[in-house]
């Protein structure tokens, strides 16, 4: 639903769709990496420098557990 808000333009309303899923589940990498691209498209620049940190951190954690079984 928050790719479909932001296709249609509706850049807040997928911001508020994606910061409920990080909030919901903090480790799933997705919702991270839309809200790094959404929050430089809503000229959010240090916001989306911190999205790209936990999903830096998260891609790292992957790495490191490897494949999942």
């Amino acid at each position: 639903m928050a790719r479909l808000r932001n296709m249609e333009g509706r850049t807040d309303e997928a911001l508020a769709l994606l910061e409920g899923l990080e909030k919901s589940d903090p480790d799933w990498i997705d919702p991270h990496v839309l809200l790094e691209a959404l929050y430089y498209k809503a000229h959010r620049p240090e916001d989306g420098r911190r999205e790209g940190a936990i999903v830096n951190r998260l891609q790292a954690v992957q790495q490191e557990q490897g494949p999942r079984k």
